[in-house]
């Protein structure tokens, strides 16, 4: 049986314990933070892909806009395997790089600079084909500095699509 004192040790000893922990609860509860307004999301790397249908055959430019950063681009190209045997890419090799399944720009596009050209062109007299499609995809990435006044180009990194 517990007397009046022991009784009276264990309230106060509750007391002390609310007393510690009621004001972190308290100010858990009772702190809220608002906040209105809000701010755009611009990306600075940007892009044009033009592709222009030249006597049924693909002439792509791309361009880096006005107010982009410095980007590096690389091209995709998708067709079925009868038009892969019949299809011709130009491109300037002193500027371009086939990498694998892509084409890549060597050089870093500088905003309005429209260097990354290539021509597509399918010989139609040698497939029975009326209707096909070549499938043209870019990517862009921001060109990187490297700290010695040189650019790095890392495909890793991420990637930011487009095309037709």
């Amino acid at each position: 049986m517990m007397t009046k004192n022991k009784k009276l040790l264990l309230l106060i000893m509750l007391a002390c314990v609310m007393f510690i922990s009621v004001p972190k609860a308290f100010a858990y509860f009772s702190t809220y933070t608002e906040v209105s307004g809000s701010k755009p999301v611009i990306l600075k790397e940007k892009s044009g892909f033009k592709e222009i249908n030249v006597n049924g055959n693909k002439h792509i430019v791309i361009t880096a806009d006005d107010d982009s950063d410095a980007i590096y681009v690389r091209v995709k190209i998708f067709a079925d395997d009868m038009i892969w045997n019949v299809m011709t890419v130009d491109y300037d090799s002193s500027k371009w790089t086939k990498n694998g399944e892509w084409y890549e720009y060597n050089e870093v596009l500088w905003p309005g600079d429209d260097g990354a050209v290539m021509d597509i062109s399918v010989d139609t007299t040698v497939i029975e084909l009326t209707q096909f499609n070549v499938i043209v995809v870019y990517e862009y990435i921001p060109a990187l500095s490297d700290g010695n006044g040189g650019y790095i180009k890392d495909w890793s990194v991420g990637w930011i699509g487009g095309g037709d």
